[in-house]
C-alpha cells in the first residue's frame, strides 16, 4: 500500500509544474529561444549533476533516506519560481532557478528509479510499478493547467511545491515501518 502510494505521489509537485514552468516563463516575457536555452544548458547539466548527486547520496545514507532527502530538497527549490514571479524578466534568476530544480530533480528521479529497482524482481514488475507512477503523473499533468486557471502565478508556485509533503510523509512511514522490522530481525537473530 506505502509502495503504491509513493509511486503515486512521490514526484507530484515536480509532475504538476513541469508544463506550465513553460507557460509561465512565456508570459513573464521570456522568448522560446531563451527559454530553450537555459532549459537546456543550465536544466541538462544539472540534471546529469543530480543523477550523480543521488548516486554518491544513496550510497552513504540508502535508497528511502536519499528519497526523503531529495524530495523535500526539491521541493525547496521550487520555490524559487516565486522569486522569478516576482522579479519578472531576469535571466539570472531563471538560469538558478532552473539550475536549483534540474539539480535536485535529477537526484530525485535517480532515487525514485534505485527504489523501483529494488522493489521489483522481474521486468513485469518494473513496467507495473512505473505505469503506476505515471498515472500519478497523467493526473497531477491533467490538473496543473486548471490549477493555474484558478490562481494566480504566485499562488500557483507557493501551492505546488507542497503536493510533494504527502509523498515525502508516505516514504517517511515506509521507512520507519522498514527500519523497525530489520531491527526485529536482528534482534530476533541475536
Amino acid at each position: 500500500m506505502y509502495v503504491i502510494l509513493t509511486l503515486l505521489l512521490y514526484k507530484a509537485s515536480d509532475f504538476t509544474i513541469q508544463k506550465m514552468s513553460r507557460v509561465f516563463c512565456l508570459e513573464i516575457g521570456f522568448s522560446k529561444l531563451e527559454i530553450a536555452n537555459i532549459v537546456q544548458i543550465f536544466g541538462s547539466v544539472s540534471v546529469v549533476l543530480g543523477g550523480f548527486l543521488a548516486g554518491f547520496f544513496i550510497k552513504k545514507r540508502g535508497i528511502l533516506n536519499s528519497m526523503i532527502f531529495f524530495s523535500i530538497m526539491h521541493m525547496s527549490f521550487l520555490f524559487y519560481y516565486v522569486i522569478l514571479n516576482r522579479l519578472g524578466n531576469d535571466p539570472d534568476v531563471l538560469c538558478t532557478t532552473v539550475f536549483l530544480e534540474g539539480l535536485t530533480g535529477g537526484a530525485v528521479a535517480a532515487a525514485f528509479i534505485a527504489f523501483l529497482y529494488e522493489e521489483c524482481k522481474n521486468g513485469s514488475q518494473y513496467a507495473l510499478l512505473w505505469a503506476i507512477h505515471e498515472l500519478g503523473g497523467m493526473i497531477f499533468r491533467l490538473t496543473s493547467g486548471f490549477l493555474a486557471d484558478i490562481c494566480d502565478w504566485a499562488e500557483f508556485f507557493m501551492i505546488t511545491p507542497w503536493l510533494s509533503a504527502p509523498g515525502i510523509l508516505i516514504l517517511k512511514r515506509l521507512y520507519y515501518l522498514r527500519e523497525k522490522k530489520r531491527r526485529n530481525i536482528e534482534s530476533y537473530v541475536r
